[in-house]
């Protein structure tokens, strides 16, 4: 009798090369009407949506930007504020429905003041989504 086990009962090792990407923040839809940009390199481009790492936003082309190119003094613009001074990072690019491509930007290297900012602004935007949706199930 064979005393091997069965591959299928044996742990898998993990591969410790390869890039855990899981998101840590939950994404905030942002609808065009909001009026939400972001401003990179004297550039403004609609914010499909924000979280408090980063953004996605809606470019024509997919040769725009590149994964992992950064950029400096980036500006969120909503209606009522502005968040200056961001440091961001192109994580990802995908073609996005109406919207054209989507890329995905990080941010990086910001203060606390900067942070608070972001978590206001987000936690706005989540309260109008949620204050929306529960009026549109009545």
């Amino acid at each position: 009798m064979n005393n091997t086990r069965s591959i299928e009962f044996q742990d898998i090792k993990k591969d410790n090369s390869q890039q855990e990407n899981v998101r840590r923040s939950f994404r905030v839809p942002v609808a065009p009407e909001d009026g939400m940009t972001v401003v990179i390199n004297d550039n403004s481009y609609q914010v499909v949506d924000i979280s408090l790492e980063g953004i996605s936003i809606a470019c024509e082309n997919n040769t725009t930007f590149m994964v992992a190119q950064t950029f400096d003094n980036c500006e969120i613009k909503t209606p009522d504020s502005i968040i200056k001074n961001l440091t961001g990072r192109i994580v990802h690019f995908s073609c996005g429905s109406e919207a054209g491509w989507q890329n995905g930007i990080q941010w990086i290297d910001f203060d606390k003041e900067t942070l608070l900012k972001i978590s206001t602004l987000v936690a706005s935007m989540k309260k109008k989504l949620l204050k929306t949706n529960s009026l549109e199930n009545e």
